[in-house]
């Protein structure tokens, strides 16, 4: 943050927003800082970095674990395979199909958890819940030195807001793919998301994130319900340049 703060121009969302709408060109070496998942560290370590540089950043919180107060799968995942530091074989049902990883050394488990992390993004979280229940029968994994996982609650989302270095933004409300999803399921995980930030904080969300649209571009199908759901802006991880959408 110190080099970026020293050698950038970095932006704010609204400012970016502000200059793709009017044309606008852009400093050299700007940069817009976002922040994906929605942990307490936000809040307890990076905003007192940003306020102390002046540098303003952008947040995409999902919702689900606002109210749920469990892990996210991918957590919950990483700790089964990699903190517990299980061993062995294991067998999973997915898809019907039989999946099979090996779990015999430190590599083997960090490779398991990126297949899984990949294969199950895809999926809806009834089968995400079902693959982690299928590794703990599995497994019976002791109790290990896992990382907290710590998730903003209600409240400390709505001090971070209020603190005016991080502007939230959109996300899922489960944190998967909408576009792996039925269409119903799709509009239902896009939409609780944001009616859950906007009740929490009392405004608008203008700006929407999805952390898988780094495995594929948007479809355009993806696009036009965010236009409908009153989006202005939507922000992919995909290396590269980036197609401006009509109405974006």
């Amino acid at each position: 943050m110190e080099y970026l703060a020293e050698n950038c121009n970095v932006l704010s969302a609204e400012g970016l927003a502000y200059r793709l709408t009017r044309g606008e060109p852009f400093p050299r070496r700007s940069v817009v800082l976002m922040f994906d998942g929605g942990y307490a560290d936000l809040l307890y370590t990076a905003q007192d970095v940003l306020r102390r540089l002046s540098l303003p950043a952008v947040a995409f919180v999902p919702t689900a674990h606002l109210l749920e107060r469990r892990p996210r799968w991918y957590d919950e995942l990483e700790d089964l395979l990699i903190a517990h530091r299980v061993t062995g074989q294991c067998e999973l049902i997915v898809d019907h199909d039989v999946l099979r990883l090996s779990l015999h050394s430190s590599r083997d488990r960090f490779a398991a958890y990126t297949r899984l992390v990949s294969l199950l993004s895809r999926k809806s979280p009834l089968h995400q819940q079902d693959v982690l229940q299928q590794i703990t029968r599995a497994l019976s994994p002791d109790e290990g030195e896992a990382d907290s996982h710590a998730v903003l609650d209600a409240q400390q989302l709505k001090r971070m807001d209020e603190g005016g270095d991080m502007c939230i933004g959109s996300s899922t409300h489960h944190h998967v793919d909408p576009d792996t999803l039925p269409p119903w399921e799709r509009l239902q995980e896009i939409a609780r998301n944001k009616e859950v930030l906007e009740e929490i904080l009392g405004r608008s969300i203008p700006f929407f994130s999805c952390p898988f649209w780094a495995i594929h571009d948007p479809p355009f199908e993806s696009m036009a319900l965010l236009w409908k759901l009153g989006f202005s802006f939507a922000f992919c991880n995909t290396p590269g340049s980036m197609t401006l959408y009509t109405k974006s």
